[in-house]
Parts: structure tokens; sequence; C-alpha cells
């Protein structure tokens, strides 16, 4: 039996955890999230820079992309998986600040 789910509504502080500049092994380029006006933008030269809809605590959707938040055992942010179509789990890790 499927159960509902809540969808999450994140605060401002914790849509700024996220924000930041990513990269990865497997593509090339930055990715970089913003965090503003109670969304979540990315800024990428080949994605349109609508916001990002949450879904599941720490995970975003937006244009057919699902990234999916990875914290240390801190909390800290430390990255995130992207799914696009049939790519799955590409690694994106926070670049040093």
């Amino acid at each position: 039996m499927l159960e509902p789910i809540s969808t999450w509504s994140p605060s401002p502080s914790e849509l700024a955890q996220f924000a930041g500049s990513y990269t990865s092994d497997e593509v090339g380029g930055v990715f970089r999230f913003e965090a503003a006006d109670g969304k979540l933008v990315l800024r990428h030269r080949t994605i349109e820079p609508d916001p990002w809809r949450p879904t599941l605590r720490g995970s975003f959707t937006a244009s057919g992309i699902q990234v999916r938040f990875e914290r240390d055992a801190s909390g800290k942010v430390t990255g995130f998986r992207l799914d696009v179509g049939r790519v799955r789990g590409l690694v994106f890790r926070r670049a040093a600040a």
C-alpha cells in the first residue's frame, strides 16, 4: 500500500544551505546554485534560470532534471546527485569557497 508523501517547503535559511558552486569529474563546467527571494535557482550556461521546485527533503526538480543534495555527518551540504533522462546519480561535489 502506498502512503502519501508531503512536499517539502524549505525556509530561506534552509535554501541558503544549498547555495554554492558544484563540479563533477564526469562533466565539464560548474553548476552554481543561488538562493534568493525564497527560491533556489541554478546558474549554468545551458540551463534556463528557472526556480527549482522542492520535492522531498533535500531534493529539487526543474525542467525534467532532479537533484538530491547530500550532507556530511555534521549536516553540511557536500554535493548532490543529478538525474536527467537515462542519466542517474551523476555526482557533483561542492567546490571550495
